[in-house]
């Protein structure tokens, strides 16, 4: 069985390629089993962590985050009993369509109810396929670890600057650090010092204030690729994939990919690319009109906060 990682930013793409890929002959998908809002086992696993946690390159993990990630790379199966299926019912009945992060606000029974869930949980069993495509946003401060751990070929998925943040932006989203538990250590700088190589470090400037929201959007966007592109160049065979450049000709640019890959293409890969290339009908949905994504990002961002994005990037020293 092979491994693929497909990693990167939250809206930057990853969710498509990710189902692209999986699409492949003898593929299996396993979306984000560390995103706490899917799997409840994701809230064991990242106990204390965080929603993006910090894991040093050579360990250790803690136990749990450890089992989380074998289990997704060994396929993400159910276990043959009735914990799965219950704990994932009663993880959907106590959120109610929202977020887990949001749960310190939820009535005594509904935590009662997710607390169940999350004792009921367990990381994937093994299942039989020829390659299993695994896919986070949520790992960028553990990605050197995961990938030295569990040897994946790893896929970088990359978004603008502009395009992502306009995203973030629309969404009302806060910025990626926010409430982090490593910030208690001395704040965002502290945290982008603690992670960032130390080349990335010497360039990285001060983060802004927390109320001067599209610089402080793009300072976090930034330390999170800076830390991404670093693991992606230090390892052997990593493929860095533009959105960009993917919705300029998905079926040309994914046919690429595939033979980078040693993946075998199917008819389900050319059905779900023509498919998904259509107008979206929600704030999550992954169908998109490919030609419209280079500059979709005009239509929410305004000229100066076009520049505090590209600004800021540009103190970083990147350019992506």
């Amino acid at each position: 069985m092979s491994r693929l990682l497909v990693a990167g930013v939250p809206r930057s793409g990853t969710s498509w390629v990710g189902q692209a890929l999986a699409c492949a002959e003898g593929a299996r998908s396993v979306g984000e089993p560390d995103n706490e809002d899917n799997f409840p086992y994701a809230i064991q696993a990242k106990a204390g962590l965080g929603r993006l946690p910090v894991v040093a390159a050579d360990g250790p993990a803690p136990a749990a985050y450890e089992a989380l990630w074998e289990g997704a790379f060994a396929g993400g199966g159910n276990w043959p009993s009735l914990r799965g299926p219950a704990s994932l019912g009663l993880h959907a009945a106590a959120k109610r369509r929202r977020s887990v992060h949001g749960s310190a606000d939820w009535s005594p029974g509904q935590r009662a109810v997710l607390a169940a869930a999350v004792r009921l949980s367990h990381p994937g069993r093994p299942v039989d396929a020829r390659h299993v495509v695994v896919k986070t946003v949520f790992a960028p401060f553990a990605l050197e670890w995961i990938c030295r751990r569990f040897e994946p070929r790893l896929v970088v998925v990359t978004r603008g600057a502009l395009n992502t943040v306009a995203s973030w932006q629309r969404l009302g989203w806060d910025p990626p650090l926010w409430r982090h538990p490593a910030l208690a250590d001395g704040g965002p700088d502290a945290l982008a010092q603690r992670v960032l190589s130390p080349e990335a470090a010497l360039r990285a400037p001060a983060a802004p204030a927390a109320d001067d929201r599209i610089r402080r959007l793009t300072w976090e966007l930034c330390v999170l690729m800076s830390v991404v592109f670093d693991v992606h160049s230090s390892r052997p065979g990593s493929v860095l994939v533009r959105h960009e450049d993917m919705c300029v000709d998905p079926l040309e640019k994914f046919r690429g990919v595939y033979e980078r890959l040693g993946l075998g293409w199917t008819s389900r890969t050319d059905t779900f690319l023509r498919a998904s290339n259509r107008a979206g009908t929600g704030r999550y949905d992954t169908t998109r009109v490919a030609s419209e994504e280079a500059d979709r990002w005009r239509g929410r961002l305004d000229a100066s906060q076009a520049r505090q994005v590209e600004e800021v990037v540009g103190s970083f020293g990147l350019d992506w």
